[in-house]
């Protein structure tokens, strides 16, 4: 299995670097691979079939699709600034929508994934906020009020929906996302795979004996950063103007 994992790329403006740089990846990268994996918030606000966020982003959804089209697998982990799905991302791009945590069993291994928005339980008025925009009363207002106004809402919530956390905020968020996979390395898991806090984490741990992973690939949108999965070996990379850089490498070692 080969395959690569992008977070937090809060897409909006298509002439911005972030934006042309994940369009230069993914038009180079599907014959290299067989999944793709979305770590959530891929756009900065995405609110369905909205009809103008399709018409902006309508260059970034044809590629995905084209990814499809080639037989490679997509998986969209939703984040906090994913109000709806809908239909376009789902039949259109074909992406594959798990719950709020992914597994994955490739070459003997197991990863968890998640965009990991849900973990650190002491932020309590995030998850309370939380609780409301994934609640289908919210999609149906959503839908109810219409385009022009359901897209300013969204939009509104979404800057206080964990786009830029304050630094104590960040410092909470990486602390439960350790405590978090630190616990799942615990049972049969070889790596938790996470977003959300736009920080790149890498941490080996050593588990029985064993070495196990850690790892969120940090925000795209920030830094242009990635994770490439190969047969048993991780590797975080930086792009640069359709070259990659490697800044870690890790392989397992089967027993």
């Amino acid at each position: 299995m080969r395959a690569l994992w992008i977070a937090d790329a809060h897409l909006s403006d298509p002439d911005s670097k972030p934006y042309r740089a994940l369009l230069e990846l993914l038009e180079r990268s599907p014959r290299e691979i067989d999944t793709l994996v979305l770590l959530g918030d891929l756009f900065e606000v995405w609110l369905g079939d909205h009809p103008a966020l399709l018409a902006r982003h309508r260059t970034l959804l044809n590629v995905l699709a084209g990814v499809r089209a080639l037989g490679k697998d997509i998986f969209y982990l939703k984040g906090n600034h994913d109000f709806l799905l809908g239909k376009t991302i789902q039949d259109e791009v074909g992406a594959q929508i798990p719950g709020d945590e992914a597994v994955f069993s490739w070459d003997g291994y197991r990863f968890i994934a998640s965009h990991g928005d849900q973990i650190n339980k002491r932020d309590r008025g995030y998850q309370i906020l939380r609780t409301l925009l994934r609640s289908p009363w919210t999609e149906k207002l959503l839908t109810f009020i219409g385009p022009s106004a359901s897209l300013w809402t969204a939009r509104t919530v979404a800057r206080f929906a964990g786009g830029t956390p304050d630094p104590r905020a960040v410092r909470a968020a990486r602390a439960a996302h350790l405590r978090y996979a630190r616990t799942r390395l615990r049972g049969p898991v070889d790596a938790v795979l996470l977003g959300h806090s736009h920080v790149v984490e890498w941490r080996v741990l050593t588990v029985r004996g064993k070495k196990k992973l850690y790892l969120n690939p940090g925000s795209w949108a920030d830094s242009q950063t990635y994770v490439q999965y190969l047969p048993g070996r991780f590797r975080l990379l930086k792009y640069r103007e359709n070259l990659s850089e490697v800044l870690f490498d890790f392989a397992f070692c089967l027993e």
